[in-house]
Order: structure tokens, then C-alpha cells, then sequence
């Protein structure tokens, strides 16, 4: 069981969630820094708080105790304000159980709402675990993937995204 909370940019200003994003990664493994920002170091706080500057939601989960288990961003794209960039980190103990795929749909979700056209994810190509979810999200909604400049480029419709299932 898992929980997901929802922040928009006013919400990113007080530097808590900044502070819990930073050292959720300081727990991950070097592999994973490595598959999400192309280094095997953890990046300064100073390059959380660019990306946080530029976000325009936030969905974190959290596990049943309130421990934050993975995160994902939306970052306006500088070159087309209808776009953003998602951002995607889940930690490994929770990988392989939806947590990734309900980021990903309640980030679609909230774009569509805000009228973002496309959601876009840059994906390294050794990074398996993001190609797979990006293969799953295009049996859900419609998806155009194509590899240039060495990284695979993901271009989702959030408009298509399905209401989340009541519990």
C-alpha cells in the first residue's frame, strides 16, 4: 500500500520537500543516481533546487509509515510551454509494483487538467527499467518513443489518461 501526494510550483518554495527529495537520494544506490542524472555522484542540492524552480508538480509516494519511496517531476520544457519533462525516481525496494505507473498516470492526469499537450521523458538506453514502464504506459495511452541523440525520447498524451480506480 502505498500513498501519492500532489504539489504544485507555490507548494516546491519552503525547501522541505526539496530536503526529503535529497536525501531520498542520498539512500539510492550509485547505479540508480547514475540512470536518472548520467553521474555516480550524488548532484548538489543546488541542481535539485533548478529543477524545483522549473517544476510545475510534484508527486511524491509515500509508504504506509510516511517514508518517502519515490517521486516524480514536471518541469515546464523551455522550449515549448504546451510540454513538460517528467522526471521519474522510485526506490528499488518498491520497484516491479505500480508505484511508477500511478506517478506517471496522476502526472498525465494533472497535466491534461492544466492543458499540457505533451508529457516528455528522456530515457538512457541502459536504463531498462524506465524503457519497460514506457512500454507499458503505451498499452494505456498513446505514446510516440524514438531514439535520437543516444537516449530514447518519450512523447505521452496525458489527455488520454485514464480517472484513477476508486478504492
Amino acid at each position: 500500500m502505498f500513498v501519492q501526494e500532489l504539489y504544485g510550483a507555490d507548494d516546491l518554495q519552503d525547501g522541505r520537500l526539496l530536503d526529503e527529495i535529497y536525501d531520498f537520494w542520498d539512500q539510492q544506490d550509485k547505479r540508480a543516481i547514475w540512470l536518472r542524472f548520467g553521474c555516480f555522484r550524488l548532484p548538489k542540492k543546488e541542481d535539485y533546487e533548478n529543477i524545483f524552480r522549473r517544476a510545475m508538480m510534484v508527486v511524491v509516494v509515500r509508504d504506509e509509515s510516511g517514508k518517502l519511496i519515490g517521486y516524480s517531476e514536471g518541469c515546464r520544457c523551455r522550449d515549448n510551454e504546451r510540454h513538460v519533462e517528467l522526471g521519474l525516481a522510485v526506490d528499488k525496494e518498491y520497484r516491479r509494483n505500480g508505484v511508477a505507473m500511478e506517478m506517471v498516470m496522476t502526472m498525465c492526469r494533472e497535466c491534461s487538467h492544466q492543458g499540457i499537450e505533451k508529457a516528455e521523458a528522456y530515457i538512457m538506453p541502459e536504463n531498462l527499467t524506465m524503457t519497460a514502464l514506457v512500454r507499458k504506459i503505451m498499452n494505456i495511452l498513446p505514446v510516440r518513443l524514438k531514439f535520437e541523440d543516444g537516449s530514447f525520447h518519450a512523447l505521452i498524451d496525458p489527455k488520454k489518461a485514464p480517472a484513477p480506480i476508486a478504492s
